[in-house]
């Protein structure tokens, strides 16, 4: 078998973009810029618009653009396809991608803090610029999430 997955320079290239922006945007203004820099598509349904990574052809290729009522605060998308048979092929596979995007994340923002949490392990990352940097491993699958500085003063106002 088989599984799609981006490559950990493209993971971190993704980062990079979103990291680089000047904080704070609402919704529309971030999905607009990374469409238009990655060639992903924006599609609209029930009038709400959705980001979608088109070009890594995944097979959950939706994109998070979460925001409150004045800006974003965090952007998530899977980097790997959903493994929805788990296998020992599969976890090595998984394990073997993971470690390079943390590989390659510290080649690019310093030391990594990794926090197990039950079957998932997370790779974590403050930037400079008051963001942060999360990468999720799982037995089904590779998330990563920006939070904006904005999110990530919400996350400490409320204890986290």
């Amino acid at each position: 078998m088989t599984w799609k997955a981006m490559a950990p320079a493209e993971v971190c290239d993704v980062i990079d973009f979103f990291e680089s922006l000047s904080w704070p945007f609402v919704k529309s203004q971030v999905q607009r810029q990374a469409a238009q820099r990655f060639g992903w598509t924006i599609e609209e349904s029930r009038n709400k618009h959705y980001l979608v990574n088109t070009a890594s052809a995944l097979s959950e290729p939706d994109v998070s653009v979460i925001s409150n009522r004045e800006h974003v605060l965090s952007v998530d998308m899977r980097t790997t396809d959903i493994i929805r048979k788990v296998t020992e092929e599969s976890r090595r596979f998984l394990d073997d991608l993971f470690a390079m995007l943390v590989r390659e994340g510290e080649t690019r923002w310093g030391a990594v803090r990794i926090v197990r949490d039950g079957d998932r392990q997370n790779a974590l990352w403050d930037t400079p610029a008051g963001g942060r940097i999360r990468f999720t491993g799982s037995d089904m699958d590779i998330l990563i999430e920006y939070r904006t500085p904005q999110g990530t003063e919400l996350e400490r106002r409320q204890g986290h």
